[in-house]
């Protein structure tokens, strides 16, 4: 896993929705260094993390970790 492209995506989108880094550690729980830490890589995401934070940011943990809904949409409907 990339955590550092993802911290990138992250960022990216925390700025596209005007939040801060404290912002958005209040909206989802965790502290403002964590967010810090996520954003530059440094530490692994947990899977219930990276669901508020894309929920907070109005995306889905796919976009996050750089894969495309629709890929995806379309991987699902061929099983």
């Amino acid at each position: 896993m990339d955590w550092t492209a993802i911290g990138k995506k992250i960022k990216e989108k925390r700025k596209d929705c005007k939040i801060t880094q404290a912002e958005l550690a209040d909206r989802i729980g965790k502290t403002e260094s964590s967010i810090r830490k996520y954003e530059k890589g440094l530490v692994a995401i947990p899977t219930d993390v990276v669901e508020k934070i894309a929920e907070t940011l109005e995306t889905t943990p796919y976009i996050l970790f750089g894969r495309s809904e629709e890929r995806f949409s379309r991987n699902a409907e061929t099983d």
